[in-house]
């Protein structure tokens, strides 16, 4: 898994690793016993790292289809003022 391995799984990243192991299952890249197993640990994840650890030696598969989380960084403000400045504004308005 590239990006953030260490970033948490949501419900949706889990399931789109087990769609792909179903399709890998369907394709008889997998067993029924490796898909049982690695069902139970997909479900089990609980980082974007782990999930990319289950599908690494299946072909095209890296989870690279799954959105890229970013990096926490500073929140952009939209044009027009910083969002306190325009807070403030309401307020001074709203107290007329």
């Amino acid at each position: 898994m590239s990006g953030y391995p260490g970033i948490r799984a949501s419900d949706e990243d889990r399931s789109r690793a087990a769609a792909a192991l179903g399709e890998h299952y369907a394709t008889s890249r997998l067993t029924l016993e490796e898909i049982q197993e690695r069902l139970d640990e997909v479900y089990a994840a609980t980082t974007l790292g782990e999930l990319g650890r289950l599908m690494a030696d299946l072909p095209g598969t890296d989870l690279g289809r799954l959105p890229q989380r970013r990096a926490p960084g500073p929140v952009q403000v939209p044009a027009g003022g910083s969002v306190l400045a325009r807070r403030a504004a309401w307020r001074s308005a709203s107290r007329r």
